[in-house]
């Protein structure tokens, strides 16, 4: 499954210096028709990795010296590429029924090199869900 995140359209000079992040956007996964005896869920996320830091996923694209980091729903515990996330509870469904859950994770863009070339930067996590 893919999910398209947009971030506002900027000009480089936006991550000036090593290590520097833009505005952390959110992303949901929805879980639903979960059986009853299912209470949590964590995900899994993968995908091509940035060369100077594994954890990051890697931008593909004209743009260099920037990756993507993958953060938790409190967005600030930082989700490394090929690490279970934290689990997250699954609500039960009422009067037997099935359980769902809206899985809520953040990504921004980071500085990855010292400078930092313009272009399209687009990565792709794939996931995989994890339950109790």
């Amino acid at each position: 499954m893919a999910r398209r995140l947009i971030w506002a359209n900027g000009p480089a000079t936006i991550l000036p210096a090593l290590v520097f992040e833009t505005t952390k956007t959110p992303f949901h996964i929805k879980v639903k028709d979960c059986p009853a005896s299912v209470t949590t869920v964590a995900v899994l996320f993968d995908g091509a990795r940035d060369q100077s830091d594994n954890s990051l996923l890697a931008i593909n694209g004209g743009a260099s010296g920037v990756a993507i980091k993958l953060y938790e729903h409190d967005r600030s515990t930082a989700v490394s590429l090929g690490k279970t996330s934290a689990k997250q509870t699954v609500t039960p469904g009422t009067s037997g029924g099935t359980g769902s859950a809206d899985l809520e994770f953040y990504a921004d863009y980071i500085s990855t090199a010292a400078t930092v070339t313009a272009g399209k930067a687009d990565g792709t996590a794939n996931f995989n869900m994890i339950y109790n």
